[in-house]
């Protein structure tokens, strides 16, 4: 696939996973969130690169954790367009379950937009050919941080504060059509996703516009416990990433 400024990450299989609901967070945000979210702007950022039909601000999924979507190759690949980062601020994934343990993507320093990272069978994580992490076992969220605060698609690492509006794809019915950093339109479909982050006052008198940063990512699917366990089939994962944040 080709798009400007990618950040490629090549992901090695992880075997099959059989893991217990308990050792992970919150699966399942509660959306709406509870406050008075003005979303028109973020509708606007949604529109400016829909090319045909629509994704509506409304239709908010409440998914916090995610995993790489089955597949029968060894190696997969992630690309997140990088459009710029807030001062001091950076994004990347945390394993489930031990939010400590984060990988930092890119940052507002990044001068190559273009970085590899490959998950290995032994949870290890390899970042431009660097060890950069261990334990990651194929289920992660997403965060981003500003220096001093870090944020995360759970909410309750958030002390229950949505940060993160996070919207999936529809294959079921005729998808939108995307075109992220003019790269080629594309379907929007169920193992795609689009985030929008707010950095300031999400408390429930305020009305935060989830516009600050947003960010869209291919072939992850959602991860959801079955009783007592959760049953993963990890592959690889392959990512397609455009972000945005607004400009003062």
């Amino acid at each position: 696939m080709s798009r400007t400024q990618k950040l490629m990450v090549a992901m090695a299989a992880v075997a099959c996973l059989m893991l217990p609901a308990a050792s992970f967070g919150d699966f399942i945000n509660v959306r709406p969130p509870l406050n008075n979210a003005d979303l028109s702007s973020l509708q606007g950022t949604f529109d400016s690169i829909t090319t045909n039909g629509n994704v509506d601000v409304g239709q908010q999924s409440g998914h916090a954790l995610f995993g790489p979507t089955a597949g029968s190759g060894a190696v997969a690949t992630m690309v997140i367009e990088l459009a710029g980062l807030g001062q001091g601020h950076s994004f990347g994934i945390y394993q489930a379950g031990n939010h400590g343990n984060s990988v930092t993507v890119f940052t507002d320093q990044a001068t190559d937009p273009e970085a590899e990272i490959k998950f290995m069978a032994d949870g290890s994580v390899y970042v431009n050919k660097v060890h950069a992490g261990d334990g990651f076992r194929g289920v992660f969220g997403f965060y981003l941080s500003s220096g001093t605060d870090t944020w995360y698609t759970e909410d309750s690492l958030n002390s229950g504060a949505a940060r993160a509006l996070v919207y999936q794809g529809d294959s079921d019915n005729p998808p939108a059509t995307l075109a992220i950093a003019g790269g080629w339109p594309g379907a929007f479909t169920s193992t795609d996703w689009l985030f929008g982050w707010e950095v300031g006052d999400v408390s429930s008198s305020a009305t935060p516009d989830y516009n600050d940063f947003v960010v869209f990512v291919t072939d992850v699917q959602a991860v959801v416990p079955a009783p007592g366990a959760m049953i993963l089939g990890a592959l690889g994962l392959g990512l397609v990433g455009w972000t945005k944040r607004r400009r003062a």
